[in-house]
This record gives structure tokens, sequence and C-alpha cells, in this order.
């Protein structure tokens, strides 16, 4: 963790000193999570390498009898059978029950058109096997014709592959003012998409051209002062609103912050293309196995963690008493 990533391009370099204090925050539960993720895989993974290595060489039986399957599955099938739904509650002033069964109509439809319990399921699957999993939210266009955009949900098949903010602490990440998706592109790739930049991985340390190139799609909190008026009839928006100017003068007005959320693609010399992301939360959604906090630092764990040395002891055992049984 001692090397430090370069770029000449200041809001690049800015991008890998979070990404850097990040990676380090974290690096206990994505080294874990990976470990988790080998171990369930199965075969010799599920070895000590020491003692693989001594009965490879007197040529003694390691067989392993992958036992986690069973376990995980019946974790992860029972979350299926039970998908997590929404339910919007009118609370407040001027909330009605026919507005919350609007939002609650709309809510339904991006988890349909997303296939959202596809997305559900894969993030609790990988929560269950290495302790994190994620759910991205996104925007995209509804036709390619059209114009009008809609939200979707996507799922991510990599946990390892996304980064957020490491001083968040709430369950759900909404604390986060910035977070990383890392993209692997070969060379050709990247240079069909970006002709006119250098092909450097955005975690490159040296600079270096190399044949697969990471870019880091790249989400930050912009804090943003606005003024906001009080309408006859109790409305509340900003002075700026289309729909204000509608409303007549304000009986009161004040000055808020709010966030709005910048989206950059970037690898490790420029900036490839940015814009911004609607809404006022990074759009990464975790989703923790079981947490622990010891000194300040934090520890997720997942069904395997603990479950390895009995694995162990049951391939061990199955493999001995196959030797036995080869010997008699």
């Amino acid at each position: 963790m001692g090397e430090r990533l370069t770029s000449d391009n200041k809001e690049v370099q800015a991008a890998q000193e979070l990404y850097q204090k990040d990676k380090s925050a974290w690096s206990n539960v994505y080294e874990e999570a990976r470990d988790d993720l080998q171990f369930y895989k199965g075969g010799k993974d599920q070895w000590e390498a020491e003692d693989l290595g001594l009965r490879m060489i007197s040529k003694r039986p390691s067989l392993t009898t992958n036992m986690l399957p069973q376990f995980v599955h019946q974790v992860v099938n029972d979350i299926r059978m039970n998908v997590p739904s929404q339910k919007v509650l009118p609370v407040g002033d001027g909330a009605d029950i026919e507005t919350a069964k609007k939002i609650q109509g709309l809510l339904k439809n991006i988890e349909y058109t997303s296939n959202a319990p596809m997305v559900y399921d894969t993030a609790a699957d990988l929560q269950v096997k290495c302790s994190l999993g994620w759910i991205r939210v996104d925007h995209e266009y509804a036709a390619p014709n059209s114009f009008e955009q809609h939200i979707v949900l996507r799922r991510v098949v990599n946990p390892l592959s996304v980064i957020i903010d490491s001083s968040s602490i709430e369950c759900d990440g909404s604390d986060a003012k910035h977070g990383f998706v890392l993209d692997t592109y070969t060379k050709a790739e990247f240079e069909e998409k970006w002709p006119k930049e250098d092909a450097i991985s955005f975690d490159s340390i040296s600079g270096a051209v190399s044949e697969n190139i990471i870019v880091a799609e790249f989400f930050k909190l912009i804090p943003t002062a606005c003024e906001i008026g009080l309408f006859p009839g109790g409305a509340t928006l900003e002075l700026d609103d289309p729909e204000a100017k509608e409303l007549g003068e304000p009986l009161k007005t004040r000055t808020i912050t709010i966030n709005k959320v910048r989206r950059q693609w970037l690898s490790g010399s420029a900036v490839l293309e940015e814009g911004a992301f609607p809404g006022s939360y990074i759009p990464l959604v975790p989703v923790y196995g079981e947490e622990h906090w010891i000194d300040g630092k934090r520890h997720l764990f997942s069904l395997i963690r603990h479950a390895k040395d009995p694995q162990r002891m049951v391939n061990y055992w199955s493999s001995l008493e196959t030797e036995l049984l080869q010997k008699a």
C-alpha cells in the first residue's frame, strides 16, 4: 500500500488518491471475500498448500468433498422464496394515499423492467458466499430512438469490482460520498472506444501501457447551494423549478445545500467521459453480510468464513478413509 498512483491530470489524481485510501481501508474485507469465493469453488483450493504438496509427493489421496453448496443454497433459496419488496406509505404534510399508490406503481414498474428478482438474488447469493454483494441503480433511454429515460436496477456479478467511500457506516451505503466501479478492457477495446486517449489503467502505478486496461466509473457527491421557497398551499420547491414560477411569489425563501452526483469514466491519464447522474445518492447499494466493528474497523462475515476448518476436516477424513480402503 506504500505505492502511490500518479497522474498529470489533477481530477484523475484526486480520484486515484481517494481510491487508494478506500482500497487500503477495505483491504481486509476484500481479501477475505476473495478467499471465500476461491474456497467455495472447491477442488484443491480447499486444501492448505503445504498439506496438499506433501500428500502429492507421497501419492496419498487428497479428495475434496464439498459440503458448502447445500448450505449456501438453503439460505439463498429461502431469500428467493421471499423476494424483498418496497412499500410506499403516505407520511407527513401534503402526503396522500393516492400519490403513495402512484409512487408504488412506479417502483413496481422499475422492478419489473429491471428483472429485479435476479438483481436481488445475485446480491444475496454473493452476500452469503463472500460477505459482500451489490445492487446498481442506473438510467437508460427507453428505446434507441427515444429521448425518454427510465430508472433501471442492475446486478453486479463481481463484488470485488465495486468499492465505496470507506467512511460510510450506514448498512445501505446512503452516507457514501463517492464510489468506484472498475471495468477491464483489452487494449484494442479501449482504443476503439476512446481512440484519442492513452491506454493507461486507472490503477497503474508507473503509467505504463498494458494489454488489459482498467477504467474506473467514478461517482462523487457535489454539494450545491440552491434557494427554495414556501408557496401558498404548502408546496416547497426550488425557485428555479418551472412549477414554482406557476405558483406565484413564495411566502418564504431560504438557501439550502443539496447533493448532486457527478459521474466520470477515468483512465490512468484522463477523464474519458463525464456527466451528471440524476439523484442525490451514490447509486451503489451494498448488501453486507454479518457485520462487526473492532477497534473502529469494519469486519464482514460470510456463511463460508467459519465453515472452512470443518470443511477441511471433511476433506481430510474422506481422504484418509479412501487411503485406508486402498491399503486394505
